[in-house]
């Protein structure tokens, strides 16, 4: 994995142009703070009392890949895959998602606005995952060119829906709600 980053990182730099258009890639990092975590536990008779997490202790690490094509200099669309971890309840997710961003301006130092809508797939890394889910987040941010390499820090709300069975045969299952507002670093590659 470490590799695929640095050689995605090699190509950028080699790659990079002055303006943005065409294809692009960007590579990012977050860390997403619960502000709400919910679990709630359906049976085939009835749908149990609602459990909320305490969020203070769910956090979420991320790393993400978008790959997508700008319109024009202010507008881009893509698709994104990445890695989720959730400390409390322990889920891995790997969000599949389109990605669409706004550019205020053609500078390389301007603010953007991002929509991210996509389901999450069940790594089968940890015996009863979930079987499906989806991922929503909103941001806005600042992308600004250091040292010839362009960056991005952002801020986002996160929201995820992960439904794992927990006796597939008699019906039951857990749906987790979570919701959180995130702070991503990316370097963006033309």
């Amino acid at each position: 994995m470490q590799f695929l980053f640095v050689l995605l990182f090699i190509a950028g730099i080699s790659n990079a142009q002055e303006a943005r258009k065409g294809f692009f890639n960007l590579s990012r990092v977050g860390y997403q703070d619960a502000t709400n975590v919910e679990l709630k536990t359906y049976t085939a008779r009835q749908l149990s009392s609602d459990v909320v997490l305490i969020p203070s202790e769910t956090y979420v690490l991320s790393v993400s890949n978008i790959t997508g094509y700008f319109f024009n200099e202010h507008f881009s669309a893509g698709v994104g895959i990445g890695i989720e971890s959730i400390n409390t309840p322990e889920l891995k997710a790997i969000p599949i998602f389109l990605d669409l961003r706004a550019y205020l301006s053609k500078s390389n130092n301007t603010p953007f606005a991002y929509f991210n809508l996509g389901p999450n797939i069940n790594p089968k890394i940890q015996d009863g995952n979930f079987q499906s889910g989806g991922v929503l987040n909103v941001g806005i941010g600042y992308q600004r060119e250091v040292l010839g390499l362009k960056l991005q820090l952002d801020a986002a709300y996160n929201f995820k829906n992960l439904e794992a069975s927990s006796a597939p045969q008699a019906g039951n299952y857990n749906s987790y709600k979570v919701e959180a507002m995130s702070i991503n670093l990316g370097i963006i590659f033309f």
